[in-house]
């Protein structure tokens, strides 16, 4: 077994070909591997998500305030 491939498994997924190709100008680009550059962009999607679902189960848990409310002048 190869030491860069330790405690790694294979990840397959179809894409659009021209996302693929993208993706590898990237990683070519930016001096990593193809296999690199995809792990942290896998990462950083799933940070995403998952900060983006803390955020929206704080904003519903949020404790309402017992401020009362601006009161509406009538005409």
């Amino acid at each position: 077994m190869n030491d860069h491939r330790k405690n790694t498994v294979i990840l397959s997924a179809w894409v659009d070909p021209a996302l693929r190709e993208y993706a590898r100008l990237e990683a070519k680009a930016s001096g990593l591997t193809f296999s690199k550059f995809i792990e942290r962009a896998v990462q950083q999607a799933v940070a995403k998500a998952s900060a983006d679902r803390a955020i929206q189960q704080a904003t519903r848990q949020r404790p309402t305030s017992s401020a009362p409310s601006p009161r509406r002048s009538s005409p």
